[in-house]
């Protein structure tokens, strides 16, 4: 059983000597195979396993014959403040191999840093009724790729692990077709523009990508205006590559910050919004379109997540 289904209950276990010297959450995995890694990490996270009468964190290694005490807890138990329920996905395709979703702003792809619940990962994982792959680690189970948690669109996720080898394979190759959509600041000088720079990470702000001049990684964006306003502009972007906030990052460099990015800014325009305007309370930045090779069938997919209404909206407002 997987997911809310979970009932509460209370086992006690000895490591076997099989396992002896691996880390709990995989001790855990290998005892449990009924339920989901991300589900078990959830329960160590949230205190509810013990492991010779102490908590410990899922990575610390387990000696043959430790007591492990493992309370079942259901699953909305496990989330701080007692909301019950992972919200709904918006799913565009779906078969054996394959979950295709439009995820929401606000949903973060999978559990990391200070958020542990409410995923992308774990809802999938609750859709589908089953643990999907965790090739990229117990926390990702199924994440081939990523959005940040404030972009809206399209993403897919693996059920199997051959879909997730060949998925990883395509987007490491650069044979995924991306396209997003984005409100920015300021009027771009060219009707369409390749960026091209190498990215890495800020020397002292923890989080945060930049330009470098070497050390980085190559990334390349393509842009085009859709629509120009008053000071703004509507922009469709094809990311060649996918660095971690490539195209933030690259359209900041060129002087159009995304509209309400809180990160990326730049010292020439305000980042205010004009008054009236209807804020929508992240960055602007949408995507669209998703475009692979079934990794089974080998058939062409495309498909696209439509703009959410907070985007929308502003468009409207800006059109007036």
């Amino acid at each position: 059983m997987v997911g809310g289904s979970v009932p509460s209950d209370t086992r006690k276990l000895l490591v076997p000597a099989e396992l002896d010297g691996i880390r709990l959450d995989r001790v855990l995995a290998a005892l449990f195979p009924e339920h989901s890694r991300s589900y078990l990490r959830e329960l160590i996270d949230g205190g509810f396993v013990t492991a010779g009468g102490e908590q410990v964190l899922a990575r610390h290694p387990m000696a043959a014959k430790t007591e492990i005490d493992i309370r079942l807890e259901e699953r909305h138990r496990l989330r701080p403040g007692g909301d019950t329920e992972l919200p709904k996905l918006t799913v565009l395709f779906e078969d054996e191999d394959l979950l295709v979703v439009d995820k929401p702003a606000g949903m973060a792809t999978h559990p990391s840093g200070g958020v542990r619940w409410g995923t992308l990962s774990q809802a999938a994982e609750v859709h589908c009724g089953a643990p999907l792959p965790a090739l990229s680690g117990d926390d990702r189970p199924g994440v081939v790729h990523r959005l940040d948690k404030l972009t809206s669109g399209t993403i897919v996720l693996a059920k199997t692990e051959s879909a997730f080898v060949e998925l990883q394979r395509q987007f490491k190759a650069r044979q995924v077709a991306k396209e997003y959509r984005a409100i920015v600041f300021g009027l771009p000088r060219f009707h369409s523009e390749w960026i091209e720079t190498e990215i890495g990470r800020h020397a002292t702000q923890a989080g945060r990508m930049c330009i470098v001049s070497e050390g980085g990684r190559d990334a390349s964006t393509y842009y085009e205006v859709v629509e120009r306003f008053t000071d703004f502009a509507y922009l469709l972007c094809r990311p060649r590559t996918g660095r971690t906030h490539q195209i933030r990052v690259h359209l900041t460099s060129v002087g159009h910050p995304v509209v309400r990015d809180a990160v990326y800014k730049s010292r020439r325009i305000s980042g205010e919004l004009p008054k009236g305007a209807p804020d929508p309370g992240r960055q602007c930045l949408h995507a669209a379109v998703l475009g692979f090779r079934h990794p089974v069938g080998g058939q062409e997919l495309s498909f696209e997540a439509r703009l959410p209404d907070d985007m929308a909206e502003l468009l409207e407002w800006l059109r007036q």
